[in-house]
């Protein structure tokens, strides 16, 4: 019963997070004053030479710097428990999104890193005084 509602509350907590993410995205395009204002701008960088390229890169980078973090991931926790690469990075993409609010690395590594494994493995992760 208890691991129902430990269940429960994680897809509940889930559920908040991603409302909570897709709720400031919408905020933020949408009932911004000077939204219009930036779109221009940003339509209006496009338009110079080698910006497309760079936006190109950049995106790139971006999904190499999410791998290697994901693998980095996978290599840590593998001694405790097997992740698959695609768990892994979803755990990256979690964090990454639960940082986005509270800009804190604790949160990052404990509601997105750890959220990918087990809960019965978390007892390799407490520290022996906590165990008295």
């Amino acid at each position: 019963m208890r691991t129902k509602l430990k269940k429960t509350y994680n897809i509940l907590l889930r559920i908040f997070i991603l409302a909570a993410t897709y709720g400031f995205l919408y905020k933020k395009i949408f009932h911004d004053k000077d939204w219009q204002q930036q779109y221009n701008l940003f339509t209006g960088l496009l338009e110079k030479p080698g910006i497309k390229t760079l936006l190109f890169i950049v995106v790139l980078l971006m999904l190499v710097n999410w791998g290697l973090e994901s693998q980095k991931w996978r290599f840590m926790i593998g001694k405790i428990e097997r992740v698959s690469f695609f768990r892994s990075l979803l755990a990256v993409f979690t964090g990454a999104s639960i940082s986005f609010f509270t800009r804190t690395v604790p949160a990052n590594i404990l509601a997105g890193h750890l959220s990918s494994i087990k809960p019965a493995m978390w007892m390799a992760f407490s520290s022996p005084s906590s165990e008295a």
